[in-house]
């Protein structure tokens, strides 16, 4: 299937330069039975695919969450920036790290 690994838009490998990260290599593609066998934790984008894993996986219920789920304050659902501006994707990138940042010091504070 040609769309089964696809690479990030320029725009979004921009953003992610600026704030850092090297995603010109990222591909993105659809999760397979192994990447499902144990993982600690799935994060999804939205709550669609979250409840769609929950079917497809549901021993690993408890540990499928919606990232935008662990952003301060509302409104909690980050959304996909495909064919916006280089601003949107700014902000979305900003919400991605926020929660990304939350999410880790959580983590962080239970395994102490």
């Amino acid at each position: 299937h040609p769309r089964l690994f696809v690479e990030l838009r320029p725009r979004a490998v921009r953003v992610a330069a600026r704030l850092g990260h090297d995603l010109s290599q990222h591909r993105s593609r659809p999760l397979g039975p192994a990447d499902l066998e144990e993982p600690d934790l799935v994060l999804v984008m939205e709550a669609a695919q979250a409840a769609a894993f929950r079917v497809r996986a549901p021993a690993l219920a408890n540990r499928i969450y919606v990232l935008g789920d662990f952003l301060a304050t509302s409104p909690f659902g980050i959304p996909d920036p495909w064919g916006c501006s280089e601003a949107v994707f700014d902000r979305i990138f900003a919400q991605i790290s926020a929660a990304l940042e939350r999410l880790t010091k959580q983590l962080e504070e239970r395994s102490l």
